[in-house]
């Protein structure tokens, strides 16, 4: 009798585990979990007119003219990618059934960026002729809060640009650049941003000459 009893007590157990555990992967919907590899296959570059106001809120705004306030300018670049391969990864069961934890999809690059420089196309500064690297005097603007303000980091690093990431459903993601260094005003300049990958590869694009005033 006690046999019978635990027998039906399991087999009740297992009965609602299961439609229990149906419940719960009706409200948990995940999407496809894919691994794979991605090149970078393009390369855009837009001016910018970046305003900052009072180092705590900043607007990027494309450049409609071709004048601009020194304290204004930056450039937006674009990298464009294709996915190479992927392969879709199976989480495990227990996780999907009830953690409802999705797993993020991971693309690592296939030829990595070994190089990244900014040249000038014109005279900058004294330092500074046509062909020089002026990499340095742009850095990205971002917030930071506690207390709010607007800080400044180097996006043109390799382990920045070289990560894995999610593939952005939308499209690529643009990376402002804001000229952090006062230079000689009143005068016609342009930029030619330049990728160098492991394999010999580059990706170049030029900036649409803009007047500093």
């Amino acid at each position: 009798m006690k046999n019978i009893i635990k027998k039906s007590l399991i087999i009740a157990v297992l009965y609602y585990s299961t439609i229990l555990i149906g419940c719960i992967k009706d409200q948990c919907t995940c999407d496809p979990v894919k691994n794979g590899t991605y090149n970078y296959t393009e390369l855009r570059t837009t001016n910018l007119a970046i305003n900052i106001n009072g180092d705590t809120t900043f607007a990027s705004n494309i450049l409609a003219a071709d004048t601009v306030e020194q304290k204004q300018f930056g450039i937006r670049f674009e990298l464009e990618y294709k996915i190479i391969a992927a392969a879709l990864k199976k989480s495990a069961w227990i996780n999907s059934a009830y953690a409802c934890d999705c797993a993020l999809s991971q693309f690592f690059i296939a030829d990595s960026i070994t190089s990244i420089s900014l040249i000038t196309l014109n005279k900058l500064d004294f330092n500074h002729p046509a062909g020089s690297d002026v990499t340095n005097y742009f850095l990205t603007p971002f917030y930071v809060y506690n207390p709010q303000r607007v800080s400044y980091y180097n996006i043109l690093n390799l382990n920045q640009l070289n990560k894995a990431y999610n593939p952005n459903p939308t499209g690529n993601v643009p990376y402002d650049l804001y000229l952090r260094t006062t230079v000689p005003s009143k005068q016609m300049l342009a930029f030619e941003l330049v990728f160098e990958f492991a394999s010999g590869k580059k990706l170049t694009s030029k900036t649409k000459p803009v007047y500093l005033k």
